[in-house]
């Protein structure tokens, strides 16, 4: 779990004030079916590690073993 708050926190204040705000405007203005498509990848991944993370708690939480 720390480590998908550490990748939220890292694109939040880092990747997207510094990297993502200089470039992606740029793209999506260029190619917006493209830029559209990378986001919402991008989204899916992070839902999954998200959805992924809170299974794996609370599994862990319950005693559920799955060995």
């Amino acid at each position: 779990m720390v480590g998908v708050w550490a990748i939220f926190l890292l694109l939040l204040f880092i990747g997207e004030p510094f990297i993502l705000h200089r470039h992606f405007e740029r793209w999506a203005s260029s190619t917006p079916d493209a830029a559209f498509a990378w986001l919402h990848r991008a989204d899916w991944i992070f839902l999954t590690l998200g959805l992924i993370t809170v299974f794996g708690a609370a599994a862990g939480s319950h005693d559920w073993f799955l060995l």
